[in-house]
């Protein structure tokens, strides 16, 4: 969203408009195809994960059968692995 001026004291005058600070920063991320990973994964299935600019957690996006995306913090994530294992047993 574009941030107004205040206006001139002009009622004439149209109002003038200012761009917002834009920040850009690198990210970090792995990609990876599902072809070779996935017993029904096929050509242009894929999974990426990048990591928050702030290291607090990721973001994942599969592209499979269909889209899905989703987030978790470090924490999330160990909590998680700890789920699993306890499936797996």
């Amino acid at each position: 969203m574009l941030a107004r001026k205040p206006a001139a004291n002009s009622a004439s005058s149209p109002p003038s408009w200012t761009m917002p600070k834009i920040t850009c920063y690198k990210l970090k991320a792995a990609f990876t195809s599902l072809e070779d990973w996935d017993v029904g994964g096929m050509k242009g299935h894929f999974i990426e994960v990048v990591l928050w600019e702030n290291n607090e957690g990721f973001d994942v996006h599969v592209n499979s059968q269909s889209h899905q995306s989703f987030n978790m913090t470090w924490e999330q994530f160990s909590a998680l692995k700890k789920i699993i294992k306890e499936l797996d047993k």
